[in-house]
């Protein structure tokens, strides 16, 4: 016979605290605040920064930086078994939208993809004479990330790369 984990001390309550938790254990959504519950204390114990800087102390500049929210928001999601989009996802396209007063708002799976959608909207028919078309110049940044100039090569536009300095325009 498998054996049914249960909380802590569980045992020591009595016949009514046992009957209770137990109840509370029949269904997804006890499971679900018990494991999350426990999340919050390990992230408490665990990550929670305690130590004040001190110099000498090691400064990251890039690293990770979450809270105990972050950590549940994670663990729901990933007790849906949602690894890509899903109801976190819509709630905050939906919520993104209405605070930028806009009819829609979208998520994208990267910081270049935005760079490639910006870029093909410039190229839609609604744009007319506007609108980029392929073998047009496009002119962009001579020192930039590789996604700002791939969409360009990508639509079979060309790119003209442009210096800007003190002195003047360099292309």
């Amino acid at each position: 016979m498998a054996m049914m984990w249960m909380p802590t001390g569980a045992r020591e309550w009595g016949s009514k605290g046992e009957e209770d938790l137990w109840e509370k254990w029949k269904s997804e959504a006890g499971y679900r605040e018990e494991i999350k519950n426990l999340v919050a204390e390990y992230y408490h114990r665990f990550k929670e920064q305690k130590k004040d800087f001190e110099p000498g102390d090691r400064v990251s500049y890039a690293s990770r930086v979450f809270d105990e929210k972050e950590m549940l928001s994670l663990t729901d999601a990933t007790l849906d078994f949602w690894l890509t989009t899903g109801r976190f996802a819509d709630e905050f396209e939906k919520k993104f939208a209405e605070w930028i007063g806009v009819k829609h708002a979208y998520l994208v799976n990267s910081g270049s993809r935005p760079i490639s959608l910006r870029f093909m909207t410039l190229t839609a028919p609604e744009l007319g004479e506007r609108q980029i078309k392929r073998g047009d110049e496009v002119i962009t940044v001579a020192c930039g990330f590789p996604t700002t100039v791939t969409p360009i090569l990508q639509y079979g536009a060309v790119p003209v790369f442009l210096d800007v300095t003190g002195a003047g325009v360099q292309y």
